[in-house]
């Protein structure tokens, strides 16, 4: 199974908003066929506490290298080496249902990764969230 991993940004009032604004912009890049636009359903989770939305989707992207039909001995087993023990099963729950369920997920972006954001758009000091959305296509 060929699997492309995929990370979009984006700025809206609520998660819903952010989502379609990510999806238009998928659109208008690439066109039916781009990553985000083939999926119209996603899921909102919390990275856990101390661990940034950044950091947490790298997990779950490492963990659905380990996923692939194709993935070396080394791909299956190197998630378990940089995710922590005690968080290994949920990454890789998340991981399968970005394969399996065709699911996106979206992190909602805090702290320095939102400002940077804010300020490369720039939408800095407007009323709203940004959030980061994954998935496999």
């Amino acid at each position: 199974m060929k699997m492309t991993y995929f990370e979009r940004q984006s700025f809206g009032a609520s998660a819903g908003e952010a989502f379609w604004a990510a999806y238009k912009e998928a659109y208008e890049q690439a066109g039916a066929n781009s990553d985000l636009h083939i999926r119209t359903n996603f899921e909102v989770v919390q990275a856990p506490t101390g661990v940034t939305p950044l950091k947490y989707a790298d997990w779950i992207r490492q963990a659905c290298c380990s996923l692939k039909a194709d993935a070396s001995e080394w791909d299956k087993k190197r998630y378990l080496l940089f995710v922590p023990k005690a968080r290994q099963a949920e990454v890789l729950s998340l991981a399968k249902t970005l394969v399996h369920e065709n699911k996106t997920l979206g992190l909602r972006l805090k702290g320095p990764a939102a400002s940077a954001y804010r300020i490369k758009h720039g939408i800095k000091g407007k009323h709203g969230k940004v959030f980061l959305f994954i998935g496999v296509g």
